[in-house]
């Protein structure tokens, strides 16, 4: 079973914060207050969680990178060390909207991909690569090895298509 702190902080609380405003999430992601912001929203995940299990990883040990996949805004963000199935070994946020002038928040889109811990029908190792698409998790199949490299390659890949 997914440890809780790892898991609302991969698959719901960036994701939420990114989807209430995008371009504010990615603004504040590419500035100085980007460890205040990611501070704060670790302690929302921590004010949930804390009641059900202590967390055994601390939010210092997320490595947050600011990039372009498919010559768009990006944020690539590696988890503390997945160890359960559905736990993220690495988060990409690609911000897809394109406009001469940039897009207003409303017109804001971009997508979610998750690497995730998973294990084969016989029980081996595997990744998962996932996208969330609203409120659905979609499982996408084998994920590439769990290298930043191969993750965004994968996700480049991915964005260069629809779904």
């Amino acid at each position: 079973m997914a440890r809780a702190h790892h898991y609302q902080l991969a698959h719901y609380a960036f994701r939420g914060f990114c989807e209430s405003s995008p371009l504010g999430f990615f603004g504040i992601m590419a500035s100085e207050d980007r460890d205040d912001f990611v501070q704060r929203i670790w302690s929302r995940v921590c004010e949930n969680c804390d009641q059900r299990e202590t967390a055994d990883f601390g939010i210092e040990e997320l490595s947050i990178l600011t990039t372009r996949i498919a010559d768009m805004p990006a944020i690539v963000i590696e988890m503390p060390e997945a160890v359960q199935v559905t736990e993220a070994i690495f988060i990409a946020i690609v911000l897809t909207t394109k406009h001469a002038d940039g897009p207003s928040e409303k017109e804001a889109t971009f997508r979610y991909f998750t690497l995730e811990v998973g294990q084969t029908f016989d029980g081996n190792d595997r990744t998962v690569l996932c996208e969330w698409r609203g409120e659905t998790h979609a499982n996408m199949g084998d994920g590439p090895e769990a290298t930043l490299r191969e993750f965004v390659e994968t996700v480049e890949a991915k964005v260069a298509t629809k779904h």
